[in-house]
């Protein structure tokens, strides 16, 4: 594919998002593409927003034009979202990170 990164084996990625809050990925192995501003994590996603754990199978984390801040999570083929006191599983989760708003379907 052109104009695409893949990194293999044991990805681990932490960022600052809005808020000045703290994310962490983990994950089998990854793609960046510069041109349509995503990140592709795939193979046993492990993703770590301020004490919040969100696991999946896979995570495409979608940035805005500029490529800098990223925007929202998407994560489909079986969900689970685990905090302190509470979790939930679902197909598919869309994280909204402006909104801090976590959209479950199916």
């Amino acid at each position: 594919m052109k104009g695409v990164i893949l990194i293999q084996n044991d990805v681990r990625a932490q960022k600052t998002i809005a808020g000045g809050r703290e994310i962490a990925v983990m994950s089998n192995s990854a793609e960046v593409s510069g041109k349509n501003k995503f990140v592709k994590f795939t193979g046993n996603v492990v993703i770590d927003i301020e004490g919040t754990q969100v696991k999946g199978p896979d995570a495409i984390f979608h940035y805005d034009s500029g490529g800098d801040i990223l925007k929202m999570i998407e994560l489909v083929g079986g969900v689970h979202v685990q905090d302190s006191n509470k979790w939930a599983t679902s197909e598919k989760l869309k994280i909204n990170l402006a909104e801090n708003r976590y959209i479950f379907d199916g």
